[in-house]
């Protein structure tokens, strides 16, 4: 993957063993062909703990493997265009660039997906695009557009007796309702969802579908019901070794805790939060954990760690082109 050796250019065995056990590993995150699969370096770096009893077993590396987008390298032609023609190929690149942030990139490739599936007349194929490309527009804020492609995916997945995909539709519509404000519509909506995932034994299904009934039910300040939903999706991310489903039922518990005050019970809810999704590369989770954590600092008057914490969140968001939050809670803090 890096067209380098382990350890290139050091020619002693002796050294090479030193630095193994002084922690001085190759900084696989840096380079530029893994930097791509920052998941897969935060699975290599574990597996390098020098403490044998803090390494993933072979069962664990299995299943965080299973969670990756897996795909073959795209080559582009010369307007930039990926000319691969594979469904699940395209679907996994777009996955991929997605995890990453990259979601102009991400709907390209999914909307070529989409195109192929209807061209094929596969009706789960589109139904599975149609979903994908409705989460990128959950993130762009686009509620009305995402609602035309979930409707849509629902429609084609019930008539096709897809129950995953009606699933995943039905969540999807659940995220928009949470969009325009409809919020007992999308706690409903997510409910469905997670019991159709129980019916199917889909255990990420169900643990998204808790984790994002958790944020709902801290919008109506119901913290006692938010934090058995994160509690309950924690547990099932943890048991399927979902390492960003991990961070994200962290990262809401720690909302949680903050809203009621228990600033001592949010901060290492954060720093778990933060330190999942620096190791898989979520640059914006591990941006909104460590923007939180420095809030919980500036609650509790600790203005100079406020200040350390913001500084950390706008560097990374600056490495995204998004700095506004952060931007703006620092110069108050400072003020």
């Amino acid at each position: 993957m890096t067209n380098s050796l382990p350890f290139q250019g050091i020619s002693n065995d002796a050294n090479v063993i030193l630095r193994i056990i002084t922690g001085k590993l190759p900084p696989v995150g840096e380079n530029e062909h893994m930097a791509q699969i920052r998941a897969l370096c935060g699975l290599l770096l574990d597996c390098w703990n020098p403490e044998p009893n803090k390494r993933p077993t072979a069962r664990d590396c299995s299943f965080i493997l299973s969670y990756m987008p897996m795909s073959i390298p795209a080559r582009s032609s010369q307007d930039g265009e990926t000319n691969i023609s594979s469904f699940p190929i395209l679907m996994g690149l777009g996955q991929m660039h997605l995890r990453q942030s990259d979601q102009s990139t991400a709907l390209r490739i999914l909307q070529r997906a989409l195109d192929i599936a209807r061209a094929n007349g596969e009706v789960e194929w589109i139904a599975t695009a149609l979903n994908a490309i409705g989460e990128i527009k959950i993130l762009r804020n686009e509620p009305l557009e995402a609602a035309s492609l979930y409707e849509e995916a629902l429609d084609l997945s019930s008539r096709a007796d897809d129950d995953w995909e009606r699933a995943n539709a039905t969540q999807g519509l659940g995220r928009v309702y949470a969009l325009q404000g409809r919020i007992e519509e999308a706690i409903s909506a997510h409910m469905e969802a997670k019991a159709i995932y129980v019916r199917i034994d889909n255990d990420l299904g169900e643990a998204n579908a808790l984790n994002r009934a958790g944020g709902l039910y801290l919008r109506q300040n119901r913290y006692a019901d938010a934090a058995s939903a994160y509690e309950a999706a924690k547990e099932i991310f943890n048991s399927i070794q979902h390492e960003q489903g991990k961070g994200s039922a962290a990262f809401g518990l720690g909302n949680v805790y903050s809203s009621q005050g228990r600033f001592e019970d949010a901060i290492p809810m954060y720093e778990e939060a933060r330190n999942i999704f620096t190791r898989i590369g979520e640059e914006r989770g591990a941006g909104n954990a460590t923007n939180y954590l420095a809030a919980v600092y500036y609650s509790q008057t600790r203005y100079s760690e406020a200040i350390s914490e913001y500084e950390k969140a706008l560097n990374i968001f600056s490495s995204m082109q998004d700095i506004g939050l952060a931007k703006q809670r620092l110069r108050v803090v400072s003020a």
